[in-house]
């Protein structure tokens, strides 16, 4: 990339800047957790990286050094597993290089790769796992992270910002940040800024950024802002309530405080009182009245009805002997059982006519006839199969004698019949055998197996590729539509929650103590059982986004 070897800033346009954040530190004591962002100007702008050089000076002072978590060995974000915050929560104030995440990347997303000079004391990878107290890339190979414009995470927040950094430190901290950003994701229009920055605030190539304070500069108004450089049109007096800038007595109000009038024409009275029809205490009777006199003795409402036999107020019925509630006159009998097939829904008393289905769904019939299999009037057949029409089978073996085929039954013999059902003794295990090999890769795998330890029930497979000579580097497993990547296993596989990755990256040693089914976990690897370390690397995965599953998933 070109920012490693060369130097290109510019400053005719101010329109990115660096802001740093601060808060205190949740489960770090006398710590503080810095969150540096870089504020882009358009949605569709693209961060690219964070780099220095021999001419370009990537700087980072802390003097009381950096706090680096030990559940994170990584020198990203992507070291971070959500799944690991509720046990370790000081993982989330780990300090950390990153590009737009905060855990690792996920869907479009992609994890920042790092460039760096080996000589460099600390490299960038040293000091955001190991820690020190300051970073200095100032060589002419230099070093910088940074994602491609094709991932996600390369573009701004609602906010239009992208994170860089997370630095948790007991002091200030201070130095200079070189950083790429693609204009409107053109990676063509390219620019570089540098910039320095000395604790909290927001910085541009210039330096601090420091705007104008707005505010009433009328030294006899009742909200004069002595801090003001650029009176805003706020100035205010003070109202007949003595409320700076109010509004006086609201309309409608009788006072300052807010009273009305009530209902009763009393500033700020009661009304009328709770229960009461007007000022002078009444109430409403129970016919709407106000200081009426309420339902007459005998009726059982305003108008003067009484009750009926039903106990309808006003109602017409005159006699119920049975009390069911319906009037003598609209009874109707019949089935009134829910749950029987000749239900009257119209019915209202009961006349013990209720039935119910048969087995062959006929409302009060018999059923199936002894001896019968079916409503049909039908029998078994010599298979069990009722209305069948086989007469014998002799053997037993679920055949029809009329249908049965004679041949090699047993699946491992060369002229084996998978259309026989009964053995007929010509199986043949010799004519098959042998082949010419010499033509075979010198090539081969190993599947080892064992019980899973910490998962009961399940084996843990490992697949090896045995290599010809000490010198040979082993490339890739892959498939495509000539060379299917085939792996079966009916009973399913187990993946452990603890390892977000689908390789062996994500299985950090440290927490295998608590969480030993981690060990048990299925992944792809290329010869690590865990995070690469020194000169190793985690392997890298290309795959169609069409395949269901994907390998990731």
């Amino acid at each position: 990339m070109a920012f490693l070897s060369c130097t290109f800033l510019t400053s005719a346009s101010a329109q990115y800047s660096l802001t740093v954040e601060s808060s205190p530190a949740a489960f770090v004591p006398g710590q503080n957790v810095y969150k540096f962002y870089v504020n882009m100007a358009d949605p569709s702008d693209k961060f690219s990286a964070v780099f220095g050089n021999d001419q370009d000076n990537l700087i980072i002072n802390a003097p009381s050094g950096i706090f680096n978590s030990t559940f994170n060995t990584s020198w990203s974000a992507a070291g971070i597993n959500p799944a690991f915050l509720a046990f370790f929560p000081d993982m989330a104030e780990d300090s950390y290089a990153t590009i737009g995440l905060t855990g690792p990347a996920m869907g479009s997303q992609a994890d920042p790769s790092l460039v760096e000079d080996a000589n460099l004391s600390p490299t960038i990878s040293e000091f955001f796992t190991v820690g020190g107290t300051g970073l200095n890339v100032n060589t002419l190979t230099g070093g910088s992270w940074y994602v491609l414009n094709t991932a996600a995470n390369s573009l701004p927040d609602a906010d239009l910002r992208v994170q860089i950094m997370q630095i948790t430190t007991g002091e200030d901290i201070s130095g200079t940040i070189n950083f790429q950003v693609f204009p409107l994701g053109v990676g063509a229009d390219q620019v570089q800024y540098s910039v320095d920055f000395n604790g909290v605030g927001d910085y541009d190539e210039n330096g601090p950024i420091v705007g104008d304070v707005p505010g009433c500069t009328d030294s006899s108004a009742c909200n004069y802002n002595t801090d003001a450089t650029t009176d805003d049109g706020s100035c205010a007096e003070l109202d007949e309530c003595g409320v700076c800038g109010g509004a006086g007595i609201a309309e409608g109000a009788c006072d300052c405080d807010g009273n009305v009038l009530d209902e009763c024409g009393e500033c700020g009275g009661d009304g009328i009182a709770d229960g009461a029809c007007d000022c002078d205490g009444n109430v409403v009777d129970e016919c709407g009245e106000c200081g009426g006199s309420g339902i007459a003795d005998g009726d059982c409402d305003c108008d003067g009805n009484q009750l009926d036999a039903l106990g309808v107020c006003g109602g017409s019925c005159s006699s119920d002997a049975n009390g069911n509630g319906i009037c003598d006159d609209d009874d109707i009998n019949g089935c009134t059982d829910s749950t029987s097939c000749n239900y009257n829904s119209d019915a209202t008393v009961d006349d013990g006519s209720c039935l119910e289905l048969d087995e062959c769904g006929e409302c009060g019939g018999s059923g199936i006839a002894d001896g019968d299999c079916d409503c049909d009037g039908n029998q078994l057949d010599a298979l069990g199969v009722c209305g069948g029409s086989c007469a014998s089978d002799a053997n037993g073996n679920g055949v029809c004698d009329d249908d049965e085929i004679n041949g090699c039954t047993a699946s491992n013999a060369c002229n084996y019949n998978a259309d026989a059902t009964q053995d007929d003794g010509s199986c043949d295990y010799c004519s098959c055998g042998g082949g010419d090999t010499s033509g075979a890769s010198p090539y081969t795998m190993t599947v080892e197996s064992a019980p899973a330890s910490a998962v009961p029930g399940s084996t843990t497979y490992r697949f090896y590729v045995n290599m010809v000579d000490a010198t040979d580097k082993f490339s890739a497993v892959y498939g495509n539509d000539e060379d299917h990547l085939v792996i079966n296993s009916p009973a399913g596989i187990f993946n452990s929650s603890f390892n977000a990755s689908w390789s062996a990256a994500g299985i950090n040693p440290a927490f295998l103590a608590f969480f030993p089914d981690m060990a048990d976990d299925s992944y792809a690897t290329i010869n690590l059982d865990g995070p690469a370390m020194g000169s190793q690397a985690d392997p890298s995965l290309v795959e169609d986004a069409n395949l269901s599953p994907t390998i990731s998933e």
